[in-house]
């Protein structure tokens, strides 16, 4: 099996499932986009919290 061969194989693998995805449409993305803006509010939340608390104790540079 040659370099060629299994690149070619990966290829033709992602496309048949693509074709199969296409279907769906963005049902699959909406989970996502859910994670992605919780995380994004805990990250914010948290360096708030230890902003406030450098300043309380001051130690804020």
């Amino acid at each position: 099996m040659t370099y060629t061969e299994f690149w070619t194989g990966i290829g033709d693998f992602f496309t048949a499932t693509f074709q199969y995805m296409k279907p769906i449409g963005n049902i699959y993305n909406y989970p996502f986009w859910v994670l992605i803006f919780c995380l994004l509010a805990f990250w914010t939340t948290r360096m708030i919290k230890q902003t406030k608390d450098a300043k309380k104790n001051g130690t804020l540079i």
